[in-house]
């Protein structure tokens, strides 16, 4: 099992417990997101720590567009280290933590980073499915996932292509029904991929509880009883996916 989406430095346990207890429940790897310059670099540092377990992104969230001046930081950042990916970067129309042209600039500037460096990117998505499809059109060779998924079947269908994926979070473990749980009953499984965006979102066998690595395992299972197919297959699928989008073949045989 590989976690896609984590912040393991905002978490408040101990990254050595943390890690002890996703070893325990199956976990081969986690990505660590970062969301900013300064946490990117945390993200790389506990990735160095354990380089078997953790990889490190670096991104530009859209409520920290302000380090888009430090873009040339970033660049250079990407240059002398090995980040697996760009990100997390996008639209947030609930929050609005700036305005949309600011967060409009703040993605297209990281989406053409990622596409001069050759850099698949992870994708933040809040009620802005139209100008997140109409922007990324402009990069279609830039590999993307659309982390923690909760949009329709309908606009999954219109971004789809070879270099697409779907992130679900513990978020769907909530739904009994409506268009997220439509979506991952639907969408092809070699695009879809799990994360637990900790410490958000926890699922709810959890609930009241930070989220960790650890308890990805309760989203797995929600999925294989949504899904048609065999559960060794949707495992090996998703581990799969994820490590191909990352490039983890060199750690992860």
């Amino acid at each position: 099992i590989i976690d896609s989406h984590a912040h393991l430095y905002l978490s408040d346990e101990n990254l050595d417990s943390l890690i002890k207890k996703a070893i325990s429940t199956n976990i081969n790897h986690i990505i660590n997101i970062g969301i900013n310059l300064e946490t990117s670099i945390k993200a790389l540092e506990q990735s160095k720590k354990y380089p078997n377990i953790i990889s490190a992104t670096i991104g530009i969230h859209p409520g920290e567009t302000q380090d888009l001046s430090k873009i040339n930081d970033i660049k250079t950042l990407i240059k002398s280290n090995s980040f697996v990916a760009m990100g997390e970067m996008g639209l947030d129309y609930v929050k609005m933590y700036a305005p949309k042209q600011k967060q409009w600039k703040c993605f297209e500037t990281q989406l053409q980073l990622a596409s001069e460096l050759k850099m698949p990117i992870i994708i933040h998505n809040r009620h802005a499915d139209e100008d997140i499809l109409a922007i990324t059109r402009n990069f279609p060779n830039v590999p993307k996932i659309l982390h923690c998924f909760s949009s329709s079947i309908k606009f999954a269908e219109s971004i789809i292509d070879n270099n697409t994926f779907f992130s679900f979070s513990g978020q769907i473990t909530y739904s009994k029904k409506g268009k997220t749980l439509t979506a991952l009953k639907n969408i092809p499984l070699k695009h879809i991929m799990i994360e637990t965006d900790t410490p958000y979102l926890t699922p709810k066998s959890f609930q009241g509880q930070r989220n960790e690595p650890s308890f990805i395992t309760n989203t797995l299972n929600h999925i294989i009883n949504h899904r048609n197919e065999d559960k060794k297959e949707i495992i090996s699928t998703i581990f799969n996916n994820t490590k191909q989008f990352f490039n983890l073949k060199k750690l992860l045989n």
